[in-house]
């Protein structure tokens, strides 16, 4: 990030504490991301559907070097929740430390589960979205580049090449797409 102190950086690696979350999404312990994932311990994250005036979806392409997903299409930013970090925190965070902006208003659309064992991931997302005119000051050791796409491209190009897109997002958008993420935002002050 060239110069972007918008929010505290959360230290990106294997030692980054995450709450350990119950099949009610009810936090019980706590552990270092490393070990979350590892022994596939359920956690929180989140996702951001960033998108410009004429409604086509900002979506990154994760950077070749990131542990899960590299080089695929994702959510505008995404991330774990730290201990300690309500949802709608770290989505704003999220958004500085990856697309090098400050976070606009976000909207708290929904959440959902989704889980991927082959990633370790098991993980309760918190999905926002709001708008952004597009001009990004990415992290390169995040993110590799920052397109928009109409709605209908997304979905098309999901149906012809899944793997270009990260199991998570390919999840939350489906999801999305057919109104089905839980919306009950009494879950935000977690």
């Amino acid at each position: 990030m060239s110069g972007n102190a918008l929010v505290h950086r959360v230290p990106d690696d294997e030692a980054e504490i995450l709450a350990v979350v119950d099949e009610d999404d009810e936090r019980v312990d706590e552990a270092p991301r490393g070990t979350v994932h590892d022994d596939e311990l359920r956690h929180r994250a989140v996702h951001v559907l960033l998108s410009d005036e004429q409604g086509s979806l900002w979506l990154q392409k994760r950077s070749q070097t990131k542990r899960t997903s590299p080089s695929r299409w994702t959510s505008s930013a995404s991330g774990h929740v730290p201990t300690g970090e309500d949802p709608r925190e770290a989505a704003q965070r999220e958004i500085a430390e990856e697309l090098g902006v400050e976070a606009p208003v976000l909207t708290f659309v929904g959440r959902t589960y989704v889980e991927d064992l082959d990633l370790g991931e098991r993980e309760f997302n918190y999905v926002f979205a709001g708008i952004h005119p597009g001009t990004f000051d990415p992290d390169e050791d995040e993110v590799t580049q920052v397109t928009a796409f109409e709605p209908h491209e997304i979905d098309e190009r999901m149906g012809v090449a899944p793997g270009a897109f990260a199991t998570s997002f390919r999840a939350i958008w489906r999801r999305s797409r057919k109104g089905d993420l839980e919306t009950d935002d009494e879950r935000l002050s977690v």
